[in-house]
C-alpha cells in the first residue's frame, strides 16, 4: 500500500502534547471522543442486565454463595467438557490416519 493511503502512526501523533504531560496522545482513527456515544448503548445494558439476573438465580438454585463462585464453577466444568471432546477428537483423528 502506498504511503499516502496509510493511516497515521497513533504514536507519532501530539508529540508536543505527549512531552509536556508524560502521556502518549493518540490521533486518527484512534482518538476517542468522550461526548461521543454509539447511537444506542441501552439493548447492550438491558441485555448484560438481564444475563447478570439469571446468573444470579442460577447462582441461588445450585446453592452457591454467589453468582462469580457459581459462574468460576459452570466454566471449570465447560473447560474440562471441551478439554476432554478435544482429547476424544485427536485420538479419533490419529486412529483414522494410522
Amino acid at each position: 500500500m502506498p504511503k499516502s493511503r496509510r493511516w497515521p502512526a497513533p504514536w507519532t501523533a501530539g508529540k508536543a502534547a505527549s512531552a509536556a504531560t508524560g502521556r502518549m496522545k493518540l490521533s486518527g482513527p484512534f482518538e476517542r471522543d468522550p461526548d461521543h456515544e454509539p447511537a444506542s448503548r441501552e439493548p447492550l445494558r438491558r441485555c448484560l442486565a438481564d444475563f447478570a439476573a439469571r446468573v444470579a438465580f442460577l447462582a441461588r438454585l445450585h446453592r452457591k454463595a454467589s453468582a462469580e463462585e457459581w459462574l468460576r464453577h459452570i466454566i471449570r466444568e465447560r473447560v474440562e467438557i471441551e478439554e476432554a471432546a478435544f482429547v476424544g477428537a485427536k485420538q479419533d483423528l490419529a486412529a483414522r490416519t494410522r
